[in-house]
């Protein structure tokens, strides 16, 4: 059940996902050991309140789960709480807490040898710095991330930092490269079956089109 919530997640079927965690939640509840999948019940929770642009629910109700894994000793579990804290600030316009809070566990060993997780937090920690106009940090840990994410193939995390990137070339203003950036996430993300992020790829794309050509443009409708 918990798995099912996870896949139904990723495919942007939130209600079908709430259903399969209280279901996951009644089953942990009958086993022996039941913190552990308790706690990693109410962090689904937590994402899907991320998703649903819930940001200050997932600010409020985070440090209760962070003691919690604290408590359990679930290191991976605890850099995952504060990666999504860091997302959730970073949407409220509060770049600097985020890096604040994401920065530390950069130099985590344990963090460091879950590399799929280390990619994502890095591809996060670049678009912080992008979002606070220091687009070579940004690039560098763009750089860091791409082959710790692309070991797994197609996944999100991937596909967030391609677009990720394609915003940084945008930014400074290689615009065939940002076009170029956004396609690929797109692609990324119509194999994922994540529709909506294709459609907002395409608004990207446009406008980065548009911005590019915008002299031509001009001197034609002059």
């Amino acid at each position: 059940a918990f798995l099912a919530s996870g896949c139904y997640r990723y495919l942007g079927e939130r209600a079908e996902a709430l259903r399969w965690l209280d279901r996951a939640e009644a089953g942990f509840h009958h086993t022996a050991n039941c913190a552990a999948g308790l706690a990693n019940v109410a962090y689904e929770r937590l994402a899907l309140r991320h998703e649903m642009g819930r940001y200050e629910d997932v600010l409020d109700l985070l440090p209760s789960l962070l003691r919690r894994y604290e408590e359990l000793g679930m290191q991976r579990q605890i850099a995952k709480c504060r990666l999504i804290q860091a997302m959730s600030l970073k949407q409220c316009n509060r770049v600097q807490e985020a890096l604040e809070v994401l920065e530390p566990i950069c130099s985590s060993a344990g963090v460091r040898e879950e590399r799929p997780l280390f990619g994502r937090i890095l591809a996060e920690l670049g678009d912080l710095h992008q979002l606070n106009g220091r687009s070579d940090a940004a690039m560098t840990a763009y750089q860091k991330a791409l082959p710790l994410l692309q070991q797994d193939g197609l996944s999100v995390p991937l596909a967030d930092l391609k677009l990720f990137i394609g915003g940084a070339f945008r930014a400074q203003s290689r615009l065939a490269q940002a076009i170029d950036a956004f396609r690929t996430a797109q692609r990324d993300y119509q194999g994922l079956g994540m529709l909506t992020r294709v459609a907002y790829l395409h608004l990207l794309i446009a406008e980065a089109f548009l911005a590019e050509h915008a002299a031509e443009i001009g001197s034609f409708e002059n």
